[in-house]
């Protein structure tokens, strides 16, 4: 019996791969303990289980990417100079694999990373984001690493200025309609941009591909788990920016109003100028998963160039998943609240969709658990009792929670297992 643990993290409590091993303990202690064991055994097999961690492209894709054959984590130090959101010193990771740069943006410029009362999105910016891919560059160039590929994961984000504050540290140069250079964007300096300079951005650093032979030019993916445009109702301001606002702002309403109105204004005065200075991608800009990540995938496709992959996708096959689930008896997934957003390429839909593919059951455990999502055979919640929120991410606690959570789904399994056993 084949059994593929192959969950998401669960935000600001466990990574992907703690989840998994969690929920693979649970699976264990319900087989060792089920009495039905030796008749399930002679039908399907001893037990194997594969942990398979999963991501979307944001909490621990950097893990997942790089969990592999020659893949490695590099720790940037906070000495590098590298800023969060709120602009104060951090430290960092990044990876390589092979020929491939991985980059988390979340782990420089993530909303984890900052206390509730910092929580601004109109003072948060993505400038530690261009410090980081720069940083990784010159660490790799000066190994002789030959980097073709770099994929930016940005899933996870504090910030929503439009990637500006990434450009900015790459040496873009914006300039406001009086000519005055805007030294440090951000979010609320997005209305403000007239004009766009690029002679001090480091292109040979940024494009070229050392020490290979020739022209060849470095290729930029963005990895992310939505499809919203930039710009409306499902646009980066309108969906995403409110759960990026502190509390105090969060719980009035004409205070969150005035923030998201800004940042719409923002970034569709912004737009025009972006379209003119890098008409190639004009289209792009405002297209599915321009809007990511507070606008950063628009920023990547014009500054970088960059093309956008479903981020799932890209961990997928970096897990070998599909290899796994092949001939897999059940898979169980998860994360941390499944809801409707969760249907719209998170994680467990995304496994679910491989997994009616492939004909395979797929659990799902959640710390939460909303109504009227269909997309699997079950999914529980981790909660067994009344705790407050704090006390069911405390990190010890909320493994235990998923063990334990797997152990009865996989017991109640095994039940119906052995029926099908008894009656055959």
């Amino acid at each position: 019996m084949k059994v593929v643990l192959c969950a998401n993290a669960f935000k600001e409590c466990l990574t992907a791969r703690q989840v998994c091993e969690s929920l693979q303990r649970g699976v264990l202690t319900a087989w060792a303990s089920c009495k039905d064991a030796g008749k399930l055994r002679s039908h399907w097999g001893d037990l194997a289980t594969i942990v398979a961690p999963l991501a979307d492209g944001g909490d621990s894709s950097l893990e997942v990417l790089t969990d592999r054959d020659g893949g490695v984590v590099v720790d940037v130090p906070e000495e590098a100079g590298l800023v969060n959101a709120a602009g104060r010193p951090t430290r960092a990771q990044y990876g390589v694999v092979s020929d491939v740069l991985v980059i988390e943006m979340a782990l420089v410029n993530g909303l984890a990373m900052l206390p509730e009362a910092e929580r601004d999105p109109l003072a948060a910016s993505t400038r530690g984001t261009g410090q980081l891919l720069l940083h990784a560059l010159e660490n790799e160039r000066a190994k002789n690493t030959t980097i073709r590929k770099v994929i930016l994961c940005i899933g996870g984000s504090a910030t929503n200025d439009a990637g500006i504050g990434m450009a900015a540290a790459l040496g873009y140069q914006f300039y406001d309609r009086k000519g005055r250079e805007i030294v440090h964007p951000t979010g609320a300096s997005l209305a403000q941009i007239a004009s766009i300079r690029s002679e001090n951005v480091r292109k040979e650093l940024l494009f070229r591909v050392e020490p290979a032979a020739g022209a060849a030019r470095r290729e930029y993916t963005v990895a992310c788990d939505v499809t919203n445009p930039l710009l409306g109702a499902r646009g980066a301001a309108r969906t995403f920016a409110a759960q990026k606002c502190a509390e105090n702002v969060r719980s009035d309403g004409r205070a969150l109003e005035s923030v998201l109105a800004s940042l719409e204004a923002g970034a569709a005065a912004a737009l025009p100028v972006l379209r003119s200075t890098f008409p190639d991608v004009a289209d792009a800009l405002d297209a599915a998963g321009s809007g990511a990540a507070g606008g950063l995938g628009a920023g990547c496709i014009a500054f970088l160039n960059a093309k956008m992959q479903s981020g799932f996708e890209a961990c997928a096959e970096a897990a070998q998943l599909e290899a796994h689930l092949r001939g897999a008896d059940l898979a169980i997934t998860g994360e941390g609240r499944f809801d409707s957003q969760s249907e719209g390429g998170k994680v467990p839909s995304a496994v679910a969709r491989l997994c009616s593919d492939a004909g395979t059951p797929v659990v799902v455990v959640a710390g939460e658990v909303s109504r009227g999502v269909r997309s699997t055979a079950a999914a529980f919640s981790l909660t067994n009792g009344p705790m407050t929120l704090e006390e069911a991410m405390r990190q010890d606690n909320a493994q235990a929670l998923l063990e334990h959570t797997a152990k009865n789904a996989f017991a109640l399994y095994l039940s119906a297992r052995a029926k099908e056993a008894s009656s055959a």
